[in-house]
């Protein structure tokens, strides 16, 4: 009995971790689509970090949600396999150390950035 209860309460919990990373991605998701059509010729900019720390799809979950909260935030990409984060953004309404310090808010660090073309 008591096995079986420890079991209920794991796989609850493991279901409401998955579920709310899910909903994060899709919030995530819908804010992008609204603030692409609004970004002037010239302000998109692409930069990848190096980010140290991410183990699983609920650490690329985590960064993409607090990332994706940033102003002028088009898209997001985390692996946690690469170890990286990819960011498209307007740079008129966001930079690379807010970008950063989203990362690391999380816990996570990021151990350089490069802009890519």
């Amino acid at each position: 009995m008591k096995k079986l209860l420890f079991t209920l309460i794991v796989l609850t919990s493991f279901i409401a971790c998955n579920s709310k990373q899910t909903g994060e991605g899709s919030k995530n998701e819908s804010l992008q689509g609204k603030e692409q059509a609004s970004v002037a010729p010239g302000n998109l900019q692409t930069v990848e970090f190096k980010v140290d720390g991410m183990s699983c799809e609920g650490c690329e979950n985590a960064i993409k949600g607090s990332v994706g909260k940033c102003p002028g935030v088009q898209d997001v990409q985390a692996s946690a396999t690469n170890g990286n984060a990819v960011v498209k953004f307007d740079k008129s309404k966001t930079n690379t150390d807010d970008l950063k310090k989203a990362i690391e808010k999380k816990g996570y660090t990021v151990t350089g950035s490069q802009i890519k073309p």
